[in-house]
């Protein structure tokens, strides 16, 4: 029983600190959210290409789909380097 309250207060915990970070990160100028935006997206192709890179080589027979998730990782992070996923900015006329 000890054991599953404690869970119960690590995940509060972590919910609570995701939600106090989100929270500053809504109130953050509009040029800081595309700056964190772009780091997730880096920090999430590296973590696709290193996932895939530790499935392919554990497993006996290589899956297409870890392929796919490979060339995705490097996609993202590409894209994310080079400012091509940045919301484009509206002209008014």
């Amino acid at each position: 029983m000890a054991k599953g309250l404690l869970i119960m207060l690590i995940v509060f915990a972590v919910v609570a600190i995701l939600g106090w970070g989100m929270n500053k990160l809504g109130n953050a100028p509009e040029e800081r959210k595309r700056r964190h935006f772009k780091y997730y997206i880096i920090f999430y192709g590296i973590f696709l290409i290193g996932y895939g890179i530790y499935v392919f080589f554990t497993r006996d027979n290589a899956d297409v789909f870890t392929i796919f998730q490979i060339i995705l990782g490097f996609i993202f992070v590409i894209l994310a380097l080079f400012g091509k996923l940045e919301k484009q900015q509206r002209s008014s006329s």
